[in-house]
């Protein structure tokens, strides 16, 4: 893993952080191998007035072999999944106690295309020891490899039909 960070004058600052991860396993009747690849950019800026915008991107790469010797089995055996977002955020001072905090995310995947993730987010601080705030976003459950390739002749079959799980929250 690695990570470098300059911050500036005035507040802002850039991150980029990567890392590579590679797990071998092996036991009776399965034998795996998992390789990933990430590698994220965030940068934060504070112009004049009362905005503070962070903005970036990453990708993760996962090769993963799984070679089972059983009733369960990955088809394929061996895959390459690609992950990929940018997103911007802009947090808003309204006044001193009251801010508003409006991003979105687009995410990439191999298995379910293009997501986008919308957020708004509204806090008030009436006092220094009280925050008071409502969020409304969507988040997506993309699907895995466990949920699209995953078989076991005669019981069930994965497949490429399998869709985004999304859901549009509401937080108080």
């Amino acid at each position: 893993a690695a990570r470098w960070r300059r911050n500036f004058d005035g507040g802002g600052d850039i991150l980029v952080r990567g890392y590579y991860d590679r797990v071998d396993g092996s036991v009776p009747s399965l034998d795996s191998s998992i390789e990933t690849w990430d590698l994220t950019f965030r940068h934060t800026v504070r112009p004049r007035g009362r905005h503070s915008i962070t903005w970036g991107g990453g990708y993760r790469q996962i090769d993963d072999a799984y070679y089972v010797d059983g009733l369960f089995f990955l088809d394929p055996p061996e895959e390459t999944n690609d992950l990929a977002n940018l997103f911007a955020q802009d947090e808003i001072s309204l006044t001193d106690e009251l801010e508003l905090t409006l991003g979105v995310k687009v995410e990439e995947s191999s298995y379910s295309g293009v997501e986008y993730l919308p957020s708004a987010r509204l806090a008030w601080t009436p006092a220094d020891d009280t925050l008071l705030w409502g969020a409304v976003s969507r988040a997506v459950r993309t699907p895995a490899r466990l949920d699209r390739d995953l078989k076991a002749d005669g019981i069930f079959i994965g497949g490429p039909d399998y869709e985004s799980e999304e859901v549009v929250a509401y937080e108080a």
